[in-house]
C-alpha cells in the first residue's frame, strides 16, 4: 500500500481552496495520505493538516484509490 500521493501544485491549490480558514499562509505542501491528510513544509517545521487516517481499515474492505486520488467521506464524521 503506497501511503503518500504526490499532486501537482495547481492540484493541492485547488484541493486546499476551502482550508484557507486555518491559515495555509505560506505553507508548500509536499505530499498527501491516502485520505487527503496534507504534509507541508514551512520556515518553523513540517505541518500537518489530519482529516482523519483510516487508510489501513478501508484497504482492508477494499477501497483502494488510484494514485491520483484520495479517500473521502459521503458524510463527514463529525456530522454522524
Amino acid at each position: 500500500m503506497n501511503l503518500t500521493r504526490s499532486f501537482a501544485a495547481e492540484q493541492f491549490a485547488r484541493g486546499l481552496e476551502s482550508w484557507q480558514w486555518i491559515s495555509i499562509g505560506s505553507k508548500v505542501p509536499l505530499f498527501a495520505s491516502p485520505f487527503g491528510d496534507v504534509f507541508f513544509r514551512a520556515d518553523d517545521g513540517i505541518w500537518w493538516r489530519d482529516t482523519l487516517g483510516l487508510a489501513f481499515g478501508a484497504e482492508s474492505r477494499g477501497l483502494i484509490p488510484d494514485g491520483g486520488q484520495v479517500y473521502g467521506f459521503k458524510t463527514p464524521p463529525v456530522l454522524g
